[in-house]
């Protein structure tokens, strides 16, 4: 998270003032219900009436700029005592500023923020320092204002306002930032200048904090059910994994001790020899009962099951007859990996790859992570053409680098 945090200081902080409001009060230019919507800190009770201040003026000039304008140019006419006098410059540009800028939300407390800015006002105070290069707080704010001399919260967010002696006006920057969300603020004895505030400011606040740890806590809660699901359903698949004999298992995985094929096209090898020798019970034991294991699937289980590619499947599987197990060559798969890497180089009609082998090839999108048995039922879906993948010498190659979750069949 970017800090903006600005390594300056108020060239009149050597004005040491005490609490005193000005005459002037912000029921002369705002509503009630403007005040009560500036006055965010209001109900908060880890800070002080003046920290509460803070909130109150500078969600005014966030709110509403132009009154704010008119508020603070009244003050000024009353109330010199911030040394502003003649300071063209820096009047002229928050003037300027006010009449223009576009409202923006008010700042919500933060707590989080407050235990900053507590910390580093009460360290700073005692130290007597000046400026943001915390000793022992820690940091955690995206932008920090510091203000000395003064206890009112309405002449500190007016000097950083106006940011005299400040010539990126950065402390004004920070105040009227719509990104920021959420602030802290905390007033503390300074043994040079009397008093020093700390404001801090963040991307989120209290609200939005206890929003985000709800959603977490139920994404939470929601991947332990989906965890929970998942287990059940392995325990369920591994179960109807049981029932298929020793001998029926090793006479379909007989692809397993070859070298040129890596480790999910073995197991996908395992299932097409499955159906290619044992039709029946595999639909009877493994495809009218799954999905399993992809929670997105299964939630789509009873869809899926209407689908034509799943019905076309489920009808072939019905009347076919055990054949024998299929062991994919060595040049067919060698002319797989050659198609995908000419794909992943751009090309758009490898043909030398398979023409000169006797191949032709199409993809087959699967979108999942090739480490799931659905992503299995996804292949078996995915080809209009069933009879080529099971009961004929097709091949099926997966490159799990370049093109997780894509399929390039060759065929004879």
């Amino acid at each position: 998270m970017h800090r903006n945090v600005l390594l300056t200081f108020l060239a009149f902080i050597g004005l040491v003032a005490h609490s005193q409001e000005s005459p002037l009060t912000s029921a002369d230019f705002f509503s009630s219900a403007e005040i009560a919507a500036a006055n965010t800190a209001l109900e908060v009770d880890y800070i002080t009436v003046e920290e509460k201040n803070i909130f109150l003026y500078c969600n005014l000039s966030r709110l509403y700029p132009r009154k704010f304008y008119l508020f603070y140019r009244a003050f000024l006419d009353k109330d010199n005592r911030l040394g502003l006098l003649k300071s063209e410059y820096y009047h002229r540009t928050l003037g300027e500023e006010l009449q223009t800028m576009k409202p923006m939300d008010a700042l919500l407390p933060d707590k989080k923020m407050y235990g900053l800015a507590e910390c580093w006002a009460k360290e700073a105070g005692d130290a007597g320092h000046v400026g943001h290069d915390r000793i022992s707080c820690v940091g955690g704010f995206s932008g920090e204002c510091c203000s000395y001399g003064w206890d009112s919260g309405l002449q500190i967010v007016f000097q950083l306002l106006i940011d005299q002696g400040v010539e990126s006006l950065g402390h004004r920057k920070i105040i009227f930032s719509s990104g920021y969300k959420g602030m802290g603020t905390a007033i503390r004895n300074h043994s040079g200048y009397g008093h020093n505030a700390v404001l801090d400011f963040t991307y989120t606040n209290d609200i939005l904090r206890a929003e985000a740890e709800v959603k977490r806590l139920a994404e939470v809660a929601r991947q332990a059910e989906l965890d929970r699901r998942m287990e059940l359903r392995k325990i369920e698949f591994s179960t109807l994994m049981s029932q298929w004999t020793k001998k029926e298992k090793a006479n379909a995985d007989v692809c397993r001790s070859l070298s040129y094929l890596n480790d999910f096209e073995k197991e996908l090898y395992f299932y097409i020899n499955l159906i290619r020798l044992y039709p029946g019970k595999f639909k009877k034991l493994i495809w009218d009962n799954g999905p399993y294991f992809d929670q997105f699937l299964e939630d789509q289980q009873n869809d899926l099951h209407r689908e034509a590619g799943y019905r076309r499947v489920a009808q072939t599987l019905s009347g076919a007859k055990g054949g024998v197990a299929f062991v994919p060559d060595k040049k067919s798969i060698q002319a797989g990996r050659c198609v995908i890497k000419e794909y992943s180089n751009g090309a758009s009609n490898p043909t030398d790859c398979y023409f000169k082998a006797g191949f032709r090839s199409w993809w087959i999108q699967t979108f999942f992570p090739q480490e799931t048995y659905n992503d299995i039922i996804q292949i078996f879906l995915s080809p209009k053409d069933f009879n080529n993948i099971f009961f004929s010498n097709a091949t099926i190659v997966i490159d799990n680098d370049e093109y997780q979750g894509s399929i390039l069949t060759l065929k004879k």
